[in-house]
């Protein structure tokens, strides 16, 4: 909070005058108005993007995804398991869903082709 009765900047902030539109003022205080709540089309998108961002993508961060990785092991080896453990810790809105409701398989294409496909709570994501 902005204090002194002569300061211009904090008339201006109580006026809401060359503030960003997402603060709102209230007695004096400056308040974030944030969004209440992550919609299904939010985690879509931050999970298209985690798989879209290669491993160490971001410096100082082992932020992103190998999903090509994945796709010459037999699943039974547990990679599949690490991979979906890697993106719940990249993406933390994954933590607060079931454990069923991330998945990761893979389909057979012919002729000699193999999808791998992510699934969170019925929405699938194709990397190829």
């Amino acid at each position: 909070m902005i204090t002194g009765s002569n300061d211009t900047s904090m008339l201006a902030n109580r006026s809401g005058i060359g503030k960003p539109p997402h603060l709102t003022s209230g007695d004096g205080a400056i308040i974030i108005a944030m969004k209440p709540t992550i919609t299904a089309q939010d985690i879509q998108a931050m999970v298209s993007h985690w798989l879209s961002t290669p491993p160490n993508g971001y410096l100082g961060s082992d932020y992103g995804a190998d999903p090509q990785s994945l796709l010459q092991n037999p699943m039974a080896a547990g990679i599949g398991d690490a991979f979906i453990g890697k993106m719940r810790t990249d993406v933390p809105a994954l933590e607060a869903m079931p454990a069923g409701a991330v998945n990761v398989f893979y389909v057979d294409a012919l002729p000699d082709r193999r999808e791998l496909i992510v699934d969170v709570a019925g929405w699938q994501e194709r990397v190829s």
